[in-house]
């Protein structure tokens, strides 16, 4: 009596370099790829922080040197430079001088980007 035993490929058995093998390989490697490309994305495209409240009076309080409640002058010439450079609007009272309350909305909204007086 004979037996015949099919080849291992009709039993389901998976060799080394087999198309089903193979097709797992990649399907985890895609993965993988994909994983990656996503962590790169959401890393990158998050946004900084924006100054505390905290921070920007500790900005402010070293900005007015003079203490009269207005940078103006020499105070104010790389505040207003940042402001202008920052590309957004803000409503200045006055030409050439910055109010606390207008520091603080450029501040808050990270303007001045001075990471040394972060807190």
């Amino acid at each position: 009596m004979t037996q015949t035993v099919a080849p291992a490929y009709q039993l389901g058995a998976v060799q080394l370099g087999s198309p089903k093998r193979s097709s797992f390989k990649w399907r985890r490697l895609m993965k993988l790829v994909i994983a990656t490309a996503a962590a790169l994305v959401l890393v990158t495209t998050t946004p900084a922080l924006a100054a505390s409240e905290m921070a920007c009076m500790i900005m402010w309080d070293k900005a007015d040197v003079n203490k009269n409640g207005t940078l103006e002058g020499n105070e104010a010439t790389a505040y207003l430079h940042a402001i202008r450079k920052s590309g957004r609007k803000y409503e200045l009272k006055t030409v050439d001088q910055l109010s606390s309350t207008e520091f603080m909305a450029a501040c808050k909204d990270d303007v001045f980007k001075i990471s040394s007086y972060r807190v």
